[in-house]
């Protein structure tokens, strides 16, 4: 975090959250949910965000996960071996907007063979997916450049992380950070996490500029 440049100010009373994504295969999927094959453990009944597609056709939605199994490992040419998780997904809040999306990719990007199809379910053809659980933060100071976090979880320096952050007037900010630095406060048992903004966009420098001078 660029400490020279740009002055940190201290906060209080600001909040929001963060989501790590991890990728995804899209195994099969209907208007109900979908399963999908994961390197890491996707946390039964907890609410995840999924993002399918890219560009101007990304649907993104919010699903329950409802049963998660290891199914496997896989060699990599590292000579790592990575774990293989197999999980379901109920689709949840899809409203008639999100619907109609989703409606779109499913006919987009099924297999059409016939005997592919699983009651009600179609194969999906090789297409990007993220999966994210989100986290609540709170925002202990903040800069043009980056912010002190602290969460109840903890990431490893260097890790790419979304942040939404709602300032006093409602606003939202979504911007992408990178871990800096991480604590843990041995009292209270959460983490200190130091985030660098990446591409702060033009129009959210300029609301958070503008936030910022409130304040000092």
């Amino acid at each position: 975090m660029d400490k020279r440049r740009y002055k940190r100010y201290t906060v209080d009373g600001l909040s929001g959250q963060l989501t790590y994504a991890i990728n995804a295969r899209v195994l099969n999927m209907s208007m109900e949910g979908m399963a999908v094959e994961t390197n890491r453990l996707l946390n039964v009944d907890k609410k995840y965000i999924i993002r399918l597609g890219n560009g101007m056709d990304t649907v993104e939605l919010e699903g329950t996960i409802v049963w998660s199994n290891l199914i496997k490992t896989e060699h990599q040419s590292t000579g790592d071996v990575v774990p293989v998780f197999k999980s379901g997904i109920k689709f949840e809040g899809l409203l008639t907007e999100k619907a109609e999306k989703l409606l779109r990719f499913i006919d987009k990007n099924r297999v059409l063979k016939l005997e592919h199809r699983l009651h009600g379910r179609f194969r999906i053809d090789s297409q990007p997916a993220q999966i994210g659980y989100p986290h609540d933060y709170t925002i202990k100071k903040l800069s043009l450049s980056g912010m002190l976090i602290e969460t109840d979880t903890t990431f490893d320096p260097g890790i790419m992380l979304e942040f939404s952050l709602t300032l006093d007037n409602e606003v939202k900010i979504i911007t992408r950070g990178r871990v800096v630095n991480t604590r843990r406060d041995e009292e209270s048992g959460r983490y200190s996490i130091g985030v660098e903004f990446i591409n702060l966009s033009d129009s959210n420098r300029e609301i958070l500029s503008e936030y910022l001078k409130g304040i000092i």
